[in-house]
């Protein structure tokens, strides 16, 4: 996948206008945490968090799959953790 993925039907992009930052807010946890709630009933949550995971410098702001930057940024780091153990095994 090349690019940025058009989930048009996703919940942030179905979003009114007023309402699309809020993806991409940063220091509002009111906002963050309703955001990521919203997400959990998208039709695109696994594609959208597997996405943002294979593509950390175009998903390096906002909400993508239910995830915060940090979040994901645990997410990569366990999994390179995972790996490493069961190549040593």
């Amino acid at each position: 996948m090349t690019g940025l993925p058009e989930f048009l039907d996703a919940i942030c992009a179905t979003a009114p206008d007023g309402e699309k930052e809020m993806w991409f807010n940063e220091t509002d946890r009111f906002q963050i945490a309703y955001a990521k709630a919203l997400c959990t009933d998208c039709p695109h949550l696994e594609e959208c968090l597997l996405y943002a995971l294979k593509h950390p410098a175009a998903t390096e702001f906002g909400i993508w799959g239910s995830t915060t930057p940090k979040e994901r940024d645990g997410i990569r780091r366990r999994a390179r953790r995972r790996r490493r153990s069961e190549v040593a095994a």
